[in-house]
């Protein structure tokens, strides 16, 4: 009876073994998996809070940026509703300070507007002549029209100039300005 029962308990142990070993380690593994992935899951929870965090931060830095884009583009480029009226108003302010300070102009061209995002830069070319004194001056005033005219390229010729006898001489040369309009989408007249 000995044998009989040492081969149940053996069966028994056996039958335990196998149980552990297909159901129990099984089990154990499906709850690794089910914790990873919960733990995943809380990991990607709190990036999505952090997310949601930080846009509310993004949002009012945009709308920051927004404002501050409206009121420095006031700055940059004119809101003219046509190129026409545009190169109108600036050709006038040169001519305007060119005659206060008595510069000459030989010629006066505008080049073709080139479109860069949401602005139209306009290029004018502007051939002088007269004193130097004058000329830096012109610059000088130049540079202070609002919105911003910029002086992208000049070439002179300075003749007469005595430094001894303090004369800076005559200006002889041409320059290039840029200004900025901002493009409305309305149709625009060409020049």
């Amino acid at each position: 009876m000995s044998l009989l029962n040492d081969k149940k308990r053996l069966l028994l142990v056996c039958g335990l073994l196998i149980a552990i070993k297909f159901l129990l380690f099984p089990w154990f593994e499906w709850q690794n998996i089910q914790v990873n992935q919960i733990s995943t899951i809380e990991k990607q929870l709190q990036k999505g809070l952090l997310l949601v965090n930080e846009q509310q931060k993004l949002t009012k830095n945009i709308a920051q940026l927004q404002n501050a884009y409206r009121s420095n583009s006031a700055l940059i480029a004119s809101n003219e509703t046509s190129v026409l009226d545009y190169q109108l108003k600036i050709q006038k302010e040169i001519e305007k300070m060119l005659s206060s300070l008595t510069l000459s102009t030989r010629s006066v061209s505008w080049l073709n507007p080139l479109q860069v995002g949401d602005l139209e830069e306009h290029k004018m070319e502007i051939s002088l002549t007269g004193s130097t004194k004058n000329y830096i001056q012109f610059m000088m005033a130049l540079e202070q029209i609002q919105p911003k005219i910029t002086i992208v390229e000049f070439r002179s010729n300075i003749s007469k100039m005595y430094p001894n006898q303090n004369k800076l001489g005559r200006f002889n040369g041409k320059i290039v300005i840029v200004g900025w309009r901002k493009n409305t989408g309305s149709v625009n007249e060409k020049p």
